[in-house]
């Protein structure tokens, strides 16, 4: 055994019963020496952790500045990079110049040819002003060169001149800094930069001649050249080299270059650009000292406070290295009496960059990172030794303290387990025997021997089919184990892993748990009960539900008939006392139909059978009809009802229009209702609650009324929950219609809100904030451009929605308060004048005729939907936007006007008529008889097949729910004989399996009873091709007799046949694709030709087709235009027999 086994097991010797306290002082020991050993080993750690951090520390300063180093090679190679694009850029610009303007350049040197002469070939350009500099032009005495020549270099050198001070390779030449100039090949003519006479150059040179000075000037080129380098850049090559500034002889950075004709040289360039300007470029993208060395070992450039001091040797055995040539590799890093010098040459030169890292950087850096290791190196001894010590006290001392308790809690345990209340017994894990028991586990198990055996042998079985722990030595979770005595007695059997005397066992636990089995089986028979109650209840629920539907569907039927012949009544001729009754009996139905409608509704949404129908609908239109509807009840208690819409809102989007034109007639209804005094305002704003803070819409209905307590609002959507028990006695109603809106709002993806202060008004909210503009365009609404309105206005709610509305189609808007502000509005004599609002309740002031001939529009919330014209102004309403256009726009129609003829419209058409209810048949057909149609009917299906078979009809209207053969078997059945029939089922409960279902079988459309004229027309304006008005045909009549119209020529008639034959082929193929941009297209091309042709009714139909395209879904236009074909094929048809 070896020595450390060894020792482990004299220490397990010694905690065994009989020696505890000499193991604990042995163990004692142990630790006391293991804890310091480890103290000092970690101490010797972090100690050579610093030591290596200082090393690392000198590394990553000689790495820091080997990435200055780089960093200034190349901010040096791009600063040459630059100059040598900048030169070659220039020299191309100055080489089109030459060429493509040679013409000019010649007729403006000749110009100047004379003083050029006259001045001994000598001549200084300088127009003056901004943006110019002088230039002088030296020739020798002898240019032996043509004139035409000599004339386009002083034309080169006038545009040089003009152009100067925007070019920046000629504009830092002319503060004296620099020089440029240009020499010909032929050294007979130079052009110098910055100067307007030949002195100061001469002097400068040391040159009495012209001749001399363009000598001079070429032989410091040649001679700067022939030791300078060279780079080449597209075909053209510019040479470098340090130089003396020949003018100043400031160091500069010497350039040469040729300026082409095509192959040929026709001026060199040079310039000398002082080094001080590139330094100072070259020290905005770099830092730290560095000195840069010519191959003959002058310096070029010198940057820093301390720049490296190189003795001659040294510089000698830098450019010994010739750095130069291979610059992009590796730098090299020498020492330095100094401390070490970087040496790296720069791209495309043949100059050495020397970079000093000095020792006194190099200590400051390793003492800098010293200074930081200190502290938290000896935090860390100091944490370490301090960390040992709690652990000796706070750990290790407590656990000796507690092993010494071992040996006493040995037996102690043995106490417990002779004198616990519950059975306890140890079982041996391999062979079963029971180890240790007390006296209760052996009673339990019984008296007999037998009993016991068969006790223990049952727990043996089972526990030894029990896995192991798992393999992370993570204790297996208790075993709960039952068994039964007798078959009156029940023991359970808890049994945990244990390990005694060094063997695995199992510790049990055993309790008599007969009286809690016969407890819990009470309690899961309870349970059973109330689950069997819960679910009756459910079912009375539904049957409630069911119920309410029914008798909501029952009552709906009969409503119809009582709306429907009402709304035929009052087109009757009628008294005016009957009218009125008349009215009082629709009001009550229609809140009758209200009440039943709001059940019905709230039934189906507890049985999510209530469906949306999403669309493109007009906000604009939504909320002025809602308005419209509650205005006259808001104006017979005073209370003036304005709306807002934000003007930064599209004007149409998609959603369920009926839902929300639903809820907000709810919370309308309940402001006007709870409302005594004050305005209730219905707005429109961004929501500001969809993704990412943006889009969504806010319906508000605010109001002055009573308020609600933080009580009330609590339990406002609760169904039949009103505020109080006196709202009902004061104001009636059911409670049932905020409820109803909340589950309106969340079918739509949104929410309902309420702010309220008792006695001061409520404000109601819904919020869509998943509610989208429709991806169709907008509605085409008037333009009003140059057009100016004076808005007067009492109401700064008019004034900001009237004025938003009339801005947005485009009219300049003047708001006042009074009449008497027009005078002072300055308006321009055709300005119109638009008065809105009631002025307090007061009449509104419109004065007599005379008014300066303007047009004035009257809007009052008792207004016309369309213009109405009265004395000296029009009359609309405040909730027609489209009937202030109208006003404001002669010959334009509202839409209001359109919309009070739809029950007047005539239809051609055959109706077939299926309903086994005589009433609702009857009704139905008076309906369909004031559109002008034919209508056949029958009592069942099986009837109105045979009637299909014997005649034609264009729509087939069939209630749902007949005897014998019902309207879903009725519609398969008639889509087996006719495909393309529209068919249209008639129910006063609509589900949604109720409408799924009429899809499936083919039906076009449902409508919901009561079926008034309105929504009726509606459906027939989708399928059925409207008629001449009397007054239309009487005018086409007058006309035909007037001119009669011959038939067209036989050319015009074959050319018409072959071209729309070719046109009902692409109309077939763009319904099948479902393109509508082609389908209007060809309907439009069409409509052109049939009015050419005097086709007057189709061109109509054509007409409507082509809007309809426009604003419907596809379901909805199909039926008109596959109408629309068949009519224009029987017009084709009958063109195509020659006359």
């Amino acid at each position: 055994m070896n020595k450390p086994l060894a020792g482990w097991h004299r220490l397990a010797s010694f905690l065994r019963p009989g020696r505890p306290r000499a193991g604990i002082r042995t163990l004692r020991r142990n630790q006391r020496r293991l804890l310091l050993s480890g103290g000092v080993v970690l101490t010797a750690v972090i100690l050579s952790i610093a030591a290596l951090d200082l090393v690392s520390s000198a590394k990553n300063t000689y790495a820091r500045h080997g990435d200055i180093f780089r960093s200034t090679q190349q901010a040096i190679g791009d600063v040459l990079d630059q100059r040598l694009e900048g030169a070659i850029g220039y020299a191309s610009i100055n080489d089109a110049m030459w060429t493509l303007q040679s013409g000019r350049l010649e007729a403006d040197g000749r110009t100047r040819m004379e003083a050029f002469h006259a001045n001994r070939n000598v001549l200084g350009i300088w127009p003056g002003g901004d943006g110019t500099m002088p230039w002088l032009v030296v020739g020798r005495e002898n240019l032996g060169m043509p004139d035409d020549r000599v004339a386009r270099y002083i034309g080169l050198a006038r545009e040089y001149s003009m152009l100067a001070r925007s070019t920046s390779l000629f504009s830092r030449y002319s503060s004296g800094g620099g020089i440029a100039y240009e020499y010909d090949p032929g050294h007979a003519l130079a052009l110098v930069a910055g100067l307007g006479s030949e002195a100061p150059l001469a002097a400068a040179l040391d040159e009495a001649t012209p001749d001399q000075v363009i000598d001079r000037l070429v032989r410091i080129d040649r001679e700067l050249r022939s030791k300078a380098f060279a780079r080449s850049l597209y075909g053209r090559q510019v040479y470098f080299a340090l130089a003396r500034n020949p003018v100043t002889s400031e160091p500069s950075l010497y350039t040469s270059l040729p300026l082409l004709d095509g192959r040929n040289e026709y001026l060199r360039r040079v310039y000398f650009e002082p080094l001080v300007d590139i330094e100072s470029r070259i020290r905005e993208k770099t830092r730290g000292s560095f000195l840069v060395l010519t191959r003959e070992g002058e310096t070029v450039l010198e940057s820093g406070d301390h720049p490296a001091a190189l003795d001659q040797a040294e510089v000698a055995s830098i450019l010994a290295k010739k750095l130069w040539e291979h610059p992009l590799e590796n730098s090299v890093r020498e020492s330095h009496r100094e401390g070490s010098l970087i040496l790296g040459g720069v791209p495309g030169t043949d100059w050495t960059l020397v970079y000093p890292v000095t020792r006194e950087e190099l200590r400051a850096s390793m003492v800098a990172r010293g200074l930081r290791l200190v502290l938290p190196a000896s935090i860390a001894v100091a944490g370490i030794w301090i960390l040992l010590l709690l652990l000796e006290r706070k750990v290790l001392a407590p656990a000796l303290a507690e092993a010494s308790l071992v040996y006493e809690s040995e037996a102690l345990n043995r106490s417990i387990i002779e004198t616990s209340p519950v059975g306890l017994c140890v079982i041996d894990s391999a062979n079963g025997n029971v180890l240790v028991e007390n006296q209760w586990a052996a009673s339990m198990a019984g008296t007999s021997a037998s009993r016991k055996s068969a006790l223990f042998d049952f727990l043996s079985s089972r526990l030894a089919r029990i896995p192991d722990a798992d393999a992370d030595d993570m204790p297996a979770p208790p075993a709960i184990l039952d068994w039964q005595v007798d078959g009156t007695r029940r023991l359970q059997v808890i049994a945990s892993r244990v390990r005694y005397r060094e063997r695995p066992a199992w510790l049990c636990v055993l309790r008599d748990v007969t009286a809690q089995h016969e407890f819990e089986e009470k309690l899961r028979s309870a349970r059973r009960e109330a689950e069997r109650a819960r679910q009756a209840a459910e079912e009375a629920s539904h049957a409630k539900s069911s119920f309410v539907a029914s008798i909501s569907h029952e009552i709906r039927t009969p409503l119809y008939g009582v709306l429907g012949h009402l709304e035929l009544l009052s087109r009757s001729t009628l008294s005016e006392e009957q009218r009125l009754r008349l009215q009082r009996i629709g009001r009550a139905a229609d809140a009758l139909l209200a009440i039943v409608s709001d059940v019905l509704d709230f039934s189906k949404i507890e049985a999510r059978q209530l469906d949306t129908v999403m669309a493109p609908f007009s906000l604009r239109h939504l909320v002025e009809r809602a308005a419209l509807l509650f205005a006259p009840e808001a104006q017979q208690k005073g209370l003036p009802l304005y709306y807002r819409i934000h003007p930064a809102l599209a004007s149409r989007y998609v959603s369920d229009a009926n839902r929300l034109q639903q809820i907000l007639h709810n919370l309308l209804s309940n402001a006007v209702k709870f409302t005594e005094s004050g305005h209730i305002v219905l707005r429109v704003d961004p929501d500001g609650s969809g993704p990412g803070g943006k889009g969504g819409l806010r319906f508000s209905v605010v109001d002055t009324g009573i308020g609600l307590s933080g009580e009330q609002q609590a339990r406002l959507f609760e169904p039949f929950a009103q505020a109080d028990s006196s709202i009902s006695r004061r104001f009636g109603g059911t409670g049932l219609g905020l409820a109803l809106c909340q589950e309106l709002a969340l079918l739509l993806g949104g929410s309902m809100s309420v702010e309220s202060t008792p006695g001061m008004g409520s404000r109601f909210a819904l919020h869509l904030p998943e509610i989208a503009p429709s991806p169709s365009r907008d509605e085409a609404g008037a333009s009003l451009q140059g057009m100016t309105v004076a808005l007067l206005s009492d109401s700064e709610e008019w004034r900001e929605e009237v004025g938003g509305f009339l801005a947005s189609c485009g009219a300049s808007v003047h708001p006042v308060r009074q009449w008497a502000g027009l005078a002072d509005a300055a308006l321009p004599g055709d300005a119109a004048v638009f008065v809105v609002g009631d002025f307090a309740g007061q009449s509104v002031p419109v004065p007599e005729p005379g008014a300066n001939g303007r047009r004035i529009v009257v809007a009052t919330m008792d207004g016309p939907l369309a213009p109405q014209a009265e004395k000296s102004w029009t009359r609309v309403s405040c909730y027609a936007s489209e009937a202030w256009l109208a006003a404001l726009l002669p010959g334009r129609e509202a839409s209001g006007a359109a919309a009070d003829d739809r029950a007047s419209r005539q239809y051609r058409g055959r109706i077939l008529l299926v309903d086994d209810h005589p009433a609702n048949r009857e009704l139905i057909r008076q309906q369909l008889e004031v559109f002008g149609l034919d209508i056949g009917e029958a009592s069942g299906g099986k009837a109105a097949l045979e009637l299909w078979r014997r005649n034609a009809y264009d729509v087939v209207f069939t209630d749902l729910h007949m005897p014998e053969m019902n309207g879903y078997e009725f519609a398969e059945r008639l889509r087996q004989l006719d495909a393309r029939v529209p068919i249209i089922g008639l129910t006063a409960s609509a589900l949604v399996s109720e409408r799924e279902r009429c899809r499936e079988v083919g039906m076009s459309d449902v409508l919901l009873k009561p079926i008034l004229l309105d929504r009726l027309h509606s459906v027939l304006a989708k399928f059925l091709m409207p008629r001449q008005s009397h007054a239309a045909n009487q005018a086409a009549n007058r006309a035909e007799t007037a001119a009669p119209s011959p038939r067209p020529s036989e050319a015009v008639r074959v050319a018409f046949v072959k071209q729309a034959h070719i046109d009902l082929a692409d109309m077939r193929r763009a319904v099948a694709a479902g393109d509508e941009a082609a389908l209007a297209e060809l309907i439009h091309s069409f409509k052109g030709v049939l009015l050419m042709m005097r086709e007057t009714d189709t061109a109509m139909h054509c007409a409507a087709a082509e809007a309809e395209l426009e604003d419907e879904p596809r379901e909805a236009w199909l039926h008109r235009v596959s109408a629309l074909i068949a009519e224009l094929e029987r017009v084709v048809e009958r063109y195509g027999q020659p006359a």
